[in-house]
């Protein structure tokens, strides 16, 4: 049974290879790693939202010259590729290893709140809509990927040989 002060033991740190030297200078290291890392997630986001904020008349503009961006599949392909991105830098903002379902469901949710963020967002853009089926393609497109995600590193953890 642990005493008072046990309870609250230091858990072992995410990023070991990162930090195995001990010294400041890895450790500095680590903490711009994983500003960078956060850094890349809302370049994203700012990313998203920049695209969303193109007027209408500028995507039938140059639709007009590409058949193939008046395709309602092509848009539902594009927001399924957006926030399955998002949600891999998430993860990899996380440091996410090995996986976790609560952690998932979080950044699960948190794409789709930002998906349907993005969605009402457009409805101030002149010339957009906001479409409810372009939400659920960023939802789908972030589980997907957070699902993809997790099966390859299970897969890798068990192909990988234990240490002794």
């Amino acid at each position: 049974m642990l005493g008072p002060h046990e309870a609250h033991r230091e858990l072992p740190d995410p990023f070991p290879l990162l930090v195995s030297e001990g010294t400041a200078q890895v450790c500095a290291t680590t903490k711009a790693t994983r500003r960078l890392r956060w850094l890349l997630v809302a370049a994203w986001v700012l990313l998203i939202f920049a695209l969303s904020s193109v007027p209408g008349s500028t995507i039938t503009s140059a639709a007009s010259r590409y058949s193939v961006l008046t395709t309602e599949g092509f848009a539902l392909f594009l927001h399924f590729v957006e926030y399955a991105i998002l949600a891999g830098l998430l993860l990899f903002a996380t440091g996410w290893r090995p996986p976790t379902v609560a952690l998932a469901l979080a950044l699960l949710l948190a794409c789709s709140l930002l998906g349907a963020g993005d969605v009402a967002y457009r409805l101030v853009v002149p010339g957009r809509d906001a479409d409810p089926i372009d939400w659920v393609a960023d939802t789908v497109g972030a589980g997907v990927a957070i699902a993809a995600i997790e099966v390859v590193c299970r897969r890798r953890a068990s192909s990988t040989p234990a240490t002794p």
